[in-house]
């Protein structure tokens, strides 16, 4: 009896164990999955709308050119809308506005299709929805010029302004005194107002021996002009919304830093991980795969960390990627998604917070990840 009675309490026992392993196993799977990712279609580039129920993508392979802009419900629900093909010369689109989208263009002419290069032509195109253009601005270049460009890219203020700085010719588009802020849309501020708001650039001021390459706070109207920082390492700075911290790119030091207004530097990210050996094949981590973003709160950013492989000096084969989301301090890294086998990148938030757009650059597909 007692050994019937011993048996009986092990198998319990046993039961009890697989239960507790099994749960355990499934909260520690939910842990690490704490986001519901929806596949939207095919393309890459995701754009929110300003209302955050609609993605603007473009459709086809990464590298095709003279590709459709297509529009998508933000939940994966409903056929794809083709709206129209995005013009050839274009390598920057935003939205502008519920039913236009701002297009940065440059075309190269030439004699012939192997000729020398008679001039540029920069252009800022707004396209409607129906495909209907509107030219914005237009420089035409030509070669040997001071500057290469006279007209900036778009330029988004937190109210919602959105303008260019133009330059006259022969002048650099990075020193201060040279640019002018055009407004395509004026925003909730005022023109007074909207033109004291703050934005950031990255500036090369290198003379002969040395090099200062560094990230610049300024007001629109350019009353207010400070250096943050000579940082060899950072590029494509960005505000945060609230004002407050400057994200930078890091060169490969790690996934992204967050600089201070007083140019102090926090590492966010997993720290660069290289083999020693050029000939191993080892896995090799750094932390790029689309620019890092602020959440619309300033309180999270998102990166992706992009795992290569190095079979030899000279080659380097990207083999996946995955998107986290740490705060601005370098604390509570979260992984978001765990996909080995894709490249996922270009996260870009949702107006109120609450999703991410990415798209993965192998199979040139467009996805929204939901946070819990």
């Amino acid at each position: 009896m007692r050994t019937k009675n011993l048996i009986i309490g092990l198998v319990c026992l046993f039961v009890l164990i697989v239960v507790f392993s099994v749960t355990t196993r499934s909260q520690k799977l939910e842990e690490r999955a704490k986001c519901q990712i929806i596949e939207i279609g095919t393309g890459i580039g995701p754009k929110w709308s300003q209302d955050g129920t609609k993605i603007a993508f473009r459709s086809g392979l990464a590298w095709a050119r003279g590709i459709w802009m297509c529009l998508a419900k933000a939940d994966g629900k409903g056929e794809i809308q083709k709206l129209f093909e995005i013009p050839k010369t274009a390598y920057r689109y935003h939205w502008l506005d519920s039913t236009e989208f701002i297009f940065q263009e440059r075309e190269l002419v030439r004699e012939n299709e192997k000729g020398r290069l008679l001039h540029t032509i920069d252009r800022i195109t707004a396209i409607n929805l129906n495909g209907q253009k509107r030219l914005i601005a237009e420089v035409i270049s030509e070669p040997g010029r001071s500057a290469s460009f006279d007209i900036s890219a778009p330029i988004f203020l937190p109210d919602g302004t959105v303008g260019y700085y133009e330059v006259p010719p022969g002048k650099r588009v990075w020193e201060t005194e040279n640019m002018v802020f055009k407004v395509i849309k004026q925003g909730k501020l005022s023109p007074d107002s909207a033109l004291k708001q703050m934005v950031v650039f990255e500036r090369d001021l290198s003379v002969p021996g040395h090099i200062d390459q560094s990230i610049w706070l300024e007001s629109v109207d350019g009353s207010i002009n400070k250096k943050i920082t000579s940082c060899g390492h950072c590029s494509f700075p960005k505000l945060s919304p609230d004002g407050t911290k400057i994200l930078v790119m890091c060169g490969g030091i790690c996934a992204a830093c967050v600089l201070d207004l007083d140019g102090k530097e926090i590492c966010v990210g997993k720290e660069d991980v290289r083999s020693i050996d050029p000939l191993d094949s080892a896995v090799i981590e750094w932390g790029v795969g689309g620019l890092p973003t602020w959440s619309p709160g300033s309180k999270k950013i998102a990166y992706a960390y992009v795992k290569s492989k190095s079979p030899s000096e000279h080659d380097v084969y990207i083999v996946g990627s995955d998107l986290y989301m740490e705060n601005p301090d370098g604390s509570g890294r979260l992984q978001l998604t765990n996909t080995p086998d894709k490249v996922v990148g270009n996260p870009v938030w949702s107006p109120d917070g609450t999703k991410i757009a990415c798209d993965d650059f192998l199979s040139s597909r467009v996805y929204v990840i939901k946070l819990k």
